[in-house]
């Protein structure tokens, strides 16, 4: 049916403003462009906005932006497109009277389908809206091509839609490389992309041919681009600067995906950069900033579909890793921790959840200086991670690299589910960017240890009183961990460390013992090693103290 008054009669709209006097010159002038007035609706909240949503579906949404402490515009327009509450040919208006320069930037960025500007004039307001309306119905037919079409049938629709509405182009255009990259049609995505770009050097055009390449896998053509907009001083959205981010991440470049993420914010501010900025941060162990960013991440997501147990288990992961054992606010951390984990709501049967406390209540202990309930606890949990995700499995492996135990940190990412090294989403390259940061700190710890048990053995052989001393102090350096624990038995099967009575050698060697055989990652043959050096520092005790005894 060919856009007319017929169409405007049968739409149905949706009018979102706090203002009362503003609804009502809405509807006035809704009325007077031919709109009927039965099939006008109002919200003066994002609450109402939504129930009517829900119950019916609208052609088209004029939606103000603030609305007070309620949710702003953008965050209503991420809302209801996350909910599926309207159809892809519905046009969304925003209506703002903000001049902050940064909320200007966040509706340009968002790109609805027209906005008008607070105080408005009849003519604007006409014209806007039917040109919005006009564009969304005559292009009805691509956005509703579905998302498993061939190729083939994409490439007719959009032949034959540029034929019949040759004024829009433009747009046309742009929605066939979106629709071909939707449909995962990533190469032939490209290929519009890179035609658009011959003619266009245009924000979206860059940003949309970047996106290709990346998810094309074609990273040296994407860094290539990059770098050519670089050296020619071109102009670069924040969208530009957050793809820049993610191709650093893919080749490990965390401190220059940091840096990019945060050009990228400086230009736009947006939920799901802050987001980005706050694990980048984490991942490059930043661990107060990344705090920060979470806390300020959940604050915005209040009352939106991001406000998920997720945040909260972020801000009380980083809150701990920023904080050091027995540091002067200690206790503050603990009862403010104890505060966060209150907010974490989940079912009985939710062992995800249930495992992550456990975590959360062992790096408490590692906090305020309770290593043997800390190790404790870690093992405990250890054997739960069965099953659960790769986050939650992650960040156990760090708190095993917290005990100083880089072969149980290594131990639990082997058995972490197979990675797909293919993927480009954000959340997958978190985790694998922090799995490939612990992997270095477990290579880097294991030097150390090996280099200080090849200091102690050199020692031993010198002067076996003076090896016991070495180890004992590297044994309480490093309490519970087993390579610290076998070095001083080995060291007590010559020599004993200096000024420690019989009962407390006696204590020493009993303690080590539990050690190795409470170790989570010893097998059958480590224990039975342990075992036998166990029972040879017992002799040796035997023959040393024997008349004290």
């Amino acid at each position: 049916m060919q856009f007319g008054p017929q169409i405007i009669a049968n739409a149905k709209v949706l009018v979102a403003d706090d203002s009362p006097l503003i609804l009502t010159d809405m509807k006035r002038l809704l009325r007077d462009m031919g709109f009927s007035s039965v099939r006008v609706f109002t919200a003066k909240d994002s609450k109402s906005l939504f129930k009517k949503l829900n119950e019916e579906q609208m052609d088209v949404i004029i939606c103000d932006y603030n609305f007070g402490d309620d949710l702003n515009g953008k965050q209503i327009y991420e809302e209801i497109c996350h909910l599926g509450l309207i159809p892809p040919w519905c046009a969304f208006i925003m209506l703002t009277g903000e001049k902050q320069l940064e909320t200007v930037k966040a509706i340009v960025e968002l790109e609805p389908d027209e906005y008008i500007i607070k105080p408005y004039t009849a003519t604007v307001v006409k014209n806007r809206i039917l040109r919005a309306v006009a564009r969304k119905h005559a292009l009805k037919e691509l956005y509703e091509l579905p998302k498993d079409s061939d190729i083939e049938k994409i490439e007719s629709t959009f032949v034959d839609a540029e034929k019949t509405h040759s004024k829009y182009t433009p747009y046309v255009k742009r929605l066939y490389a979106e629709t071909l990259i939707q449909c995962g049609y990533f190469y032939q995505g490209k290929l519009v992309y890179a035609d658009l770009y011959t003619h266009s050097k245009s924000s979206w055009v860059m940003a949309g041919l970047l996106n290709a390449c990346i998810l094309n896998k074609d990273y040296d053509e994407a860094n290539r681009l990059y770098n050519e907009w670089d050296k020619a001083n071109i102009d670069r959205s924040a969208l530009v600067h957050e793809l820049k981010s993610k191709l650093c991440l893919i080749k490990g470049e965390v401190g220059k995906a940091l840096l990019e993420i945060d050009r990228s914010l400086i230009k736009s501010t947006s939920m799901d950069r802050l987001y980005c900025y706050a694990n980048l941060s984490e991942i490059h162990l930043q661990y107060k900033k990344s705090f920060q960013q979470f806390s300020s991440y959940r604050l915005s997501a209040y009352r939106t579909h991001r406000e998920t147990n997720d945040i909260h288990v972020n801000v009380i992961r980083n809150l701990l890793l920023s904080t050091q054992p027995k540091q002067d606010d200690v206790l503050r951390v603990i009862s403010a921790t104890k505060q966060e984990m209150k907010k974490i709501k989940c079912a009985e049967t939710d062992d995800e959840y249930h495992v992550l406390n456990e975590l959360f209540h062992a790096h408490l202990e590692y906090i305020a200086g309770n290593n043997k309930r800390f190790l404790a606890r870690l093992s405990h949990s250890i054997y739960k991670l069965e099953q659960r995700s790769k986050a939650t499995a992650l960040y156990c492996a760090k708190l095993a690299l917290l005990a100083q135990q880089p072969e149980l940190c290594q131990w639990v990412i082997s058995r972490l589910p197979k990675w797909d090294e293919n993927q480009t989403d954000w959340n997958h390259l978190f985790l694998l960017a922090q799995r490939r940061v612990l992997e270095h700190e477990c290579m880097l710890a294991t030097q150390e240890i090996e280099n200080m048990l090849s200091t102690i053995n050199q020692t031993i052989r010198d002067n076996s009183v003076d090896g016991a001393n070495v180890a004992f102090q590297y044994f309480q350096q490093r309490d519970g961990c087993h390579h610290a624990a076998l070095s001083m038995l080995s060291a007590m099967e010559k020599a004993f460390p200096k000024g420690l009575a019989s009962n407390q050698v006696r204590e020493l060697i009993f303690e080590c013992e539990k050690i190795l055989m409470d170790s989570p990652i010893l097998n059958k043959s480590d224990r039975l090693v342990a075992k036998k050096k166990s029972d040879a520092a017992k002799q040796a005790f035997n023959r040393r103290f024997a008349n004290v005894c």
